[in-house]
């Protein structure tokens, strides 16, 4: 809406991407699930995170996970019949673990993938979460724009806040909870 109002906006082109969305359906699985033992494997069982992510692994963050992920599937390495995605294995976790430390994931799984993640992994692919950019604004979420010799004004009685204002702070990234 503010683009096409002529209100100007940054880093709109800066978007985070999940790694763990269940493929096809665009829905998150918490990264608790890595967190509490998880791991990824491609269509041969193997753990690719150790060729990205040495130390931290399945723990890595974010985007280090979402780009091991699509590296895996470009090289031919991903899941199902288009190779379009890899798996997230939990069933060695063992049911009660997943119900006690994971709530959700097992009827989520069900739902979306349309498996049980106590006997089999889910299939996922790395899922558009969220964008960093958002209408220019300053810290007091007044709404500002640039004359041409680059000096911030203010539009006046044009304010956003929370995720549709950017202040420009997160860049390509953003840290989790922020």
């Amino acid at each position: 809406m503010a683009l096409r109002a002529g209100v100007p906006v940054q880093d709109i082109e800066m978007w985070q991407f999940h790694p763990t969305g269940i493929a096809g359906a665009g829905v998150l699985v918490t990264e608790g699930c890595r967190g509490e033992g998880g791991y990824l494997i491609n269509k041969h069982g193997e753990r690719f995170m150790e060729r990205y992510a040495p130390n931290a692994k399945d723990l890595a963050g974010r985007d280090v996970v979402a780009r091991s992920m699509v590296k895996e599937i470009i090289a031919g390495n991903g899941c199902g019949p288009d190779g379009d995605h890899v798996m997230l294995k939990l069933d060695h976790l063992g049911e009660e673990v997943l119900h006690s430390r994971l709530p959700g994931i097992m009827e989520l799984s069900k739902t979306f993938a349309h498996v049980d993640p106590a006997t089999a992994p889910i299939p996922v692919v790395p899922t558009c979460h969220y964008m960093m950019g958002g209408v220019a604004t300053n810290i007091h979420g007044q709404a500002i724009t640039q004359d041409a010799d680059g000096v911030d004004h203010i539009i006046p009685g044009l304010f956003a806040v929370g995720e549709v204002a950017c202040v420009s702070v997160h860049g390509a990234n953003r840290l989790g909870g922020n």
